[in-house]
This record gives C-alpha cells, structure tokens and sequence, in this order.
C-alpha cells in the first residue's frame, strides 16, 4: 500500500501516474514468474524450513529499498524564502483523517467486488497446481510452471493498463473503471472454461487470461479508480480499506474450497 501511495506523489503529471505505478506494481508479477521454480530448488536442497528462513531473508530487502524513498523537494523555487518556509513546516502537520468515503455507495461496490474476486482468485492460486497434477495427470514441474505463466501475464498486463489508464482523456473507453470491469470478467469468464477438459495447453491459455485479469487486482487501476473518486490526497483510507477487504477474501477463499 505504501508503494502505491508514494509513487504517485513523484510524478505529478496526472499522464504518467497510472503508469508508473503499473510499473511499479508489475515487480510482483516478476516475483511471480521467478520464484516457483526458486522455491521448489529451496525446498529440495534445504527442506521446508530452510526453504522460508531463505525467502524471510530475501523478503526482508524490502526494508532496504522503502529506505529509497525521500521526501519530495519543494518545487516552486521561485517563491519568497518566508512563504516557503511557512509551506514546508504545514506539510508535515497531519490532517485528521476523512471517513466520508464510506457513505460513497460506489466506494462499497468496489470493495466488495475484490472481496468476492480475492475470493475466487485464492482458490484458483491454492489448487491450480493440485488441479493440474491430480486431475489432469500432469507432472509437478509443469503444474508449478503454470504459476510463473500467470506472473509473466500479470507483469505485462499491469504495465499495459497503467499505460492506456494514463490515455482516458483520449476516449473515455480508457477509463480505469472500463479496464477493470473488462479484465475482471476476462478472469471470471475464462475460469469457467475450467469445467472443460482442455489439457495442458488449455489450462496455459487460461493461465495467461487469468493472469491479465489478476493484474487488474494488484496493479494500478484499483488505485486510479479511487484517486478519481476521492482525489489522491485522500487516497490512503479508502485504499486501505479496500486491500483489506482483499485480505480477507484472500485468506478465506482457498481453506474454503478445499474444505469442500
């Protein structure tokens, strides 16, 4: 939440906003695409729990990196030093905290459609692999290769809607809340797909709808959509609220469906 929140602040230039945090956030489709097979050669040379003790490790580089981060110089240099003064000691006085997002009706549409599509979404992560192995017969290395197609997918995709996000002035059909519409229900459609036996091949190509659908859960248009309705200054609440509702989603989903 605090990569997306502080990216934006450094390019002010409402043209590149939703692409420099597609950017940003498609490092987690890299992480996706990267690590199964790292992982799986963690856990055969170290065991299960070498294998988290390494990847603590390697998680806690986060930490290095959010030191990178700075506090945005004042950019008017032209205006009188007292003025300046007097503008840079009110921007770290903190402004009470604004709840009257929640009596936006559109506001609870939006988290409640990524509770529901976090829902789903962690079922398809918790068991896509199992499904692969156990009914399709296909052997390990390939079931866990099929997480790295949808982090590929959700790389690209991320930076694709952050980009022509930046493009809705062009014709409205750009528009953060059409992606997001559009790619939620590329996800939701395809999965059914999954009732069809379309071997190996079948569950890649769905792996990379899937993929470009997840994008739209994690990358930059949930972010825009909210700055649109509430204004950037004001985007930290309601963002917060709605990952929380992902989390939930998220980690009641997959116990969920294997229970069943």
């Amino acid at each position: 939440m605090s990569g997306s929140l502080a990216v934006p602040k450094y390019f002010q230039h409402q043209k590149i906003q939703n692409l420099a945090v597609g950017i940003a956030s498609a490092g987690g489709g890299v992480g996706s695409f990267i690590f199964p097979p790292i992982v799986r050669y963690l856990d055969n040379e170290y065991g299960w729990k070498g294998m988290f003790m390494i990847l603590g490790g390697i998680v806690l580089h986060i930490c290095v990196f959010g030191l990178l981060y700075r506090p945005l110089p004042n950019r008017d240099e032209n205006e009188n030093p007292t003025r300046k003064t007097k503008r840079q000691s009110s921007v770290h006085v903190p402004e009470p905290n604004d709840w009257s997002f929640l009596c936006s009706l559109t506001f609870h549409f939006v988290a409640a459609n990524n509770f529901l599509y976090s829902f789903g979404a962690s079922i398809i992560y918790g068991h896509l692999a199992a499904y692969a192995q156990y009914h399709l017969h296909i052997n390990k290395t390939d079931a866990a290769f099929l997480y790295s197609v949808i982090g590929i997918s959700i790389t690209i995709a991320k930076i694709t809607q952050g980009l022509i996000a930046d493009y809705h002035k062009v014709h409205p059909i750009f528009k953060a809340i059409n992606q997001y519409i559009l790619f939620y229900s590329i996800g939701g459609i395809a999965t059914g797909f999954l009732l069809v036996d379309a071997g190996y091949a079948g569950l890649v190509v769905y792996c990379v709808l899937f993929g470009t659908s997840m994008a739209a859960n994690g990358g930059s248009l949930i972010p825009a959509i909210l700055m649109e309705l509430f204004g950037q200054n004001k985007l930290s609440l309601p963002y917060g609220m709605v990952l929380a509702e992902m989390s939930i989603g998220t980690t009641l989903g997959a116990p969920a469906a294997g229970k069943n």
